[in-house]
């Protein structure tokens, strides 16, 4: 028989999905209530689980050996009331427990978030009608059923797992294709709730256990996920001199350094990590990236190049070294590696961008003229191939294109000099000249790299200011002067005669 245990408190919300999802092969349901105000006791009941009331004591082991201390299974399986297990997983689980030599088994915990940017991210796929629209997840292994015998115990007041003890025994563990999916990270006021609440009990576990390494690393990652790096440094580098070989502290200093910009200190870390040989792929990206942003294009070319024969599935290693190639000037074998990469997903806007780049760098208006409407005919909006596309249009002076595509721009949250010149050329191939002069020069004070693109308008935005007379207050009378704008050291002035 296989008993299902869980802690629970006010988990109204999410309960009755967790023990729909499970009740089919579960013989008993243990459910500790550490001190539900809302209607989760009677859902649980619902489902015929024996409920346990417990004081908590702040630590989720103890809790968790209250709970399969009840349990009467020779298998036990743990699951959260914020999580559940799809039909296809849950039906594998009875020839799991068949087997008699081993002592439990890992699932991979697919923790839902919105946040692309946590470390070892994967984009869901529709894999799972259980992703239920999130964009992704964080996968962790999990010891999530092992036997039921009294040595095997739960430990750690935070992350706890049966790890330690299954080891002690000299049992040992199969991995297994099941996907626990969690979604209590996936609503932004109930993670920082808790969250909180983990930081403070990683406080604790460090007063209990100063010399282990995890609980620093832990609260490191909470703040790191706050936005406070100097905190987050200060924790993850105190994990690291505890163990040095702590993969996973290395490769959050790296990722933590580069979303700080200090790119130096980013790199030490993510070849350290790339050294142990885990999360190879993410690292070399973030490296490659880091090489593009100090203008070390051949490396990051060198760098992808060497690493692709490794991974040759990886899209993502071919999307990133099609962007190096176009950095570095060789526009042509960018633009064969992006055909290729649209070819297997015409809608991915970064393979799209790219090969319009690499196809305007190659001297193929037409050929990205094509990729555009492609685009466009799909129905689908992207805020940087409409800029793109808008850049391209105005180099070309192709008006009608621009006019009927500018509609769609909206401005970026931060100051954007391709956008102001956008509205600039608007507004001046809308004829209204004396909006678009300050709006070129606020492009070229964002962006003085436009400043080759400014000059291309300069004759139709002077041929309507030269001869006009302009008036200038001096000293407090009137004088009045011809003028002429240009563009001089990525600046937009006014020179008058």
């Amino acid at each position: 028989m296989l008993s299902v245990c869980m802690i629970v408190k006010n988990e109204e919300r999410y309960i009755r999905t967790a023990l729909e999802s499970v009740a089919p092969c579960a013989g008993e349901i243990v459910v500790v209530d550490t001190g539900s105000t809302d209607a989760t006791i009677a859902i649980a009941q619902s489902f015929g689980a024996r409920i346990i009331p417990f004081e908590w004591t702040d630590n989720f082991a103890e809790a968790r050996n209250v709970s399969i201390s009840h349990a009467a299974g020779d298998w036990i399986m743990f699951i959260d009331a914020d999580e559940c297990i799809a039909p296809s997983d849950i039906r594998k689980i009875p020839a799991l427990c068949a087997n008699t030599g081993l002592a439990g088994y890992l699932f991979t915990q697919r923790n839902y978030t919105e946040n692309t940017r946590f470390e070892h991210f994967e984009p869901c796929t529709g894999t799972y009608a259980e992703e239920h629209g999130a964009p992704g997840f964080v996968p962790v292994s999990r010891i999530a059923l092992f036997r039921n015998r009294p040595e095997i115990r739960f430990s750690g007041i935070i992350h706890e797992t049966v790890g330690p003890s299954i080891q002690k025994i000299g049992g040992v563990v199969g991995k297994t294709g099941i996907a626990v999916h969690h979604y209590g990270h996936l609503h932004t006021a109930a993670r920082m709730k808790k969250t909180e609440y983990y930081r403070t009990l990683g406080i604790r576990q460090i007063e209990s256990t100063p010399l282990d390494p995890k609980p620093y690393y832990d609260i490191g990652l909470i703040y790191f996920e706050r936005g406070d790096f100097i905190t987050a440094e200060k924790y993850l580098l105190h994990a690291y001199s505890l163990n040095p070989n702590y993969e996973s502290v290395c490769s959050n200093l790296g990722i933590l350094y580069f979303r700080w910009h200090k790119m130096d200190s980013a790199l030490v870390y993510i070849k350290e990590s790339i050294r142990y040989g885990k999360n190879i792929e993410q690292m070399i990206l973030m490296m490659g990236t880091i090489y593009s942003i100090m203008n070390k294009h051949t490396e990051a070319v060198s760098l992808f190049e060497s690493t692709i024969q490794q991974f040759k599935n990886s899209n993502a290693l071919k999307e990133h070294l099609g962007f190096a190639l176009l950095h570095a000037g060789n526009s042509h074998r960018a633009e064969t590696i992006f055909d290729a990469l649209i070819d297997g997903n015409p809608l991915n806007p970064r393979y799209v961008l790219g090969g319009i780049q690499a196809k305007r760098a190659a001297g193929k208006p037409e050929e990205a003229i094509r990729l555009i409407t492609q685009w466009e005919d799909n129905g689908t909006y992207n805020q940087t191939i409409t800029f793109c596309s808008l850049m391209m249009y105005a180099e070309l002076g192709l008006r009608n294109d621009f006019l009927r595509t500018v509609h769609r721009v909206e401005q970026p949250a931060a100051e954007s000099g391709e956008y102001y010149f956008i509205k600039a050329v608007e507004a001046l191939w809308n004829n209204r000249q004396a909006e678009a002069v300050p709006l070129f020069a606020k492009s070229l004070q964002c962006a003085p790299y436009l400043a080759k693109d400014v000059q291309r308008f300069l004759p139709k935005l002077n041929k309507t200011v030269q001869n006009k007379e302009l008036e200038e207050n001096s000293t407090g009378l009137e004088t009045k002067k011809k003028c002429t704008l240009s563009v001089e050291n990525d600046t937009l002035i006014t020179v008058y005669e």
